[in-house]
């Protein structure tokens, strides 16, 4: 078991060093790494820092008690709220003027989540849920003909203009992105904000199917490994645990994640293991096991590494196997945040209460 001085130690350790690549205006920086087009290079600066990732960074903040999180996370809702349209809509960041994207679900639920637990004030739930496809998932992109008039009309005619820019934007044209892209982890991702509502029960509801049948889609999110972590996450944090409560579909599916963790190279997918694990307060036995290995890659500082956290989308942004995406995403902040939230969730099953300096 690991002790709670060492815990303790750690997280002030890791809080310390978002404070210290934290950019001025708020702001993570995003990475990109392209195997096939950049075959001599590993993980690149990306042109623009993307909400997302500033968002993903700063939630598990949101569970830890100290002034320097407080201050890292208040940073970061300046550059939220700079980057939003109106206070209510997100989208990625862009290369230049000809890689334009829309405003999309994720981005916008997961800086909308951070702000209002924060005390900000943002009104696009029932826009959001409006959105709800017919193949019962929530869209990645807020598209023309998904525009419900439940956001002021002001913003739904920015939207709009906006939008008109980006069907001349090379992702549109190449379609190496389409407006019609849905996936399980990102609707699991937009629930997270959303919770459950009359509204979005059907979601909910295919989610439950999707999981119990073993058919779990990826798209955007890499492989099952994320999504566990996903859905595992969303059941925790809503308490809407009916998606996860087979415990022998749930035990099946860890013994299939389980196999060749114990691989360095595989310290993205153990991590996020651990984190499950820790959601559904289970398979105490290996998770001890598994936490001995992370503890030796947080002495060993290895916190501040980049793991790919999401991908272009792999039916039509791909390399030439046909079955790789192009272009993964990243940054050493969702790295550094994943393992904080390993550190406070693992607190709070073993010694009771997630961290906190006040007191």
């Amino acid at each position: 078991m690991i002790s709670l001085e060492e815990i303790d130690l750690h997280v002030r350790k890791l809080i310390a060093f978002l404070e210290s690549i934290q950019n001025a205006d708020g702001s993570f920086n995003t990475y990109y790494m392209q195997p096939h087009y950049n075959p001599d290079k590993e993980w690149m600066k990306f042109p623009g820092n993307a909400p997302y990732d500033t968002a993903t960074t700063v939630l598990p903040l949101l569970k830890i008690d100290s002034p320097n999180a407080k201050s890292i996370i208040g940073k970061a809702n300046e550059f939220l709220l700079q980057q939003s349209l109106d206070s209510l809509l997100w989208t990625y960041a862009f290369v230049n003027d000809d890689y334009w994207i829309p405003y999309d679900t994720d981005s916008t639920s997961l800086a909308s989540l951070v702000l209002t637990e924060s005390g900000h004030k943002v009104e696009n739930k029932v826009f959001l849920d409006s959105l709800i496809g017919k193949d019962q998932y929530y869209p990645f992109y807020i598209w023309p003909d998904q525009y419900r008039f439940n956001i002021p009309f002001i913003t739904y005619c920015k939207m709009v203009v906006r939008n008109w820019r980006v069907k001349r934007c090379i992702p549109i044209v190449n379609d190496d992105m389409r407006v019609t892209d849905s996936e399980f982890s990102s609707s699991c991702l937009n629930l997270l904000y959303l919770g459950k509502t009359d509204a979005n029960s059907v979601v909910w509801e295919k989610l439950k199917k999707t999981f119990a049948s073993q058919s779990v889609d990826h798209m955007y999110y890499l492989d099952f490994y994320h999504s566990f972590y996903h859905v595992t996450r969303l059941a925790y944090f809503t308490g809407n645990n009916e998606i996860v409560q087979d415990e022998r579909l749930i035990e099946e599916y860890i013994s299939q994640l389980k196999v060749n963790l114990n691989n360095i190279s595989q310290s993205d997918r153990q991590i996020l293991l651990a984190n499950a694990l820790l959601f559904l307060d289970g398979e105490k036995d290996y998770l001890n096991n598994l936490s001995d290995v992370i503890l030796a890659r947080l002495n060993e500082e290895c916190y501040n590494q980049t793991f790919a956290i999401y991908s272009s989308n792999v039916n039509t942004d791909y390399q030439p196997d046909g079955k790789s995406p192009n272009t993964y995403f990243g940054s050493p902040a969702i790295t550094c945040s994943l393992y904080l939230e390993f550190l406070n969730m693992y607190r709070y099953r073993f010694h009771g209460g997630y961290y906190s300096s006040i007191g």
